[in-house]
């Protein structure tokens, strides 16, 4: 089981990477056989914690997406980002939501660090601002620690 979801946030992950872009075929999915397995008691999390956890990071990154749009004029999160979010919600439960966001904002911030001290690279997708980072690629690498720390 742990094997496949590795694959699919590694699929998501250089995706979002390359184009800026979490694809619906497979956050939703994603989301959707988290919540399942956790209600049928074959995940690492209860149904409720499953639920929660799914409502909650979908709801964060909406939420911090919509207010960054209102401040600047600009989309900071885009909708992949927050499916991505629910369905790790739904995979490891609330409790480890802020454990991943925190995890996928310094990898964030490192990257973007040492892609502003290094040769500006310019973002493979169209329509995307310069210096733009996709968030999916650290969501899931900070998932996947995570994950590998919390059940061995």
């Amino acid at each position: 089981m742990w094997g496949l979801w590795g694959l699919v946030l590694l699929c998501m992950a250089c995706i979002d990477g390359r184009s800026f872009w979490l694809p619906d075929v497979l956050t939703l999915p994603f989301l959707a056989a988290g919540l399942l397995l956790s209600m049928l008691g074959h995940g690492p999390t209860d149904g409720l914690s499953a639920g929660i956890g799914a409502l909650v990071g979908w709801g964060t990154l909406t939420a911090v997406g919509y207010i960054f749009y209102r401040l600047t004029g600009r989309m900071g999160f885009g909708g992949g980002d927050a499916k991505l979010l629910a369905g790790l919600g739904a995979w490891l439960g609330w409790q480890l939501l802020p454990w991943v966001l925190m995890g996928a904002a310094l990898g964030g911030v490192v990257f973007g660090l040492w892609q502003r001290g290094s040769a500006h690279v310019k973002p493979v997708a169209r329509n995307v601002p310069d210096g733009a980072i996709p968030f999916g690629p650290f969501l899931a690498l900070a998932a996947a620690v995570l994950t590998v720390h919390v059940w061995p």
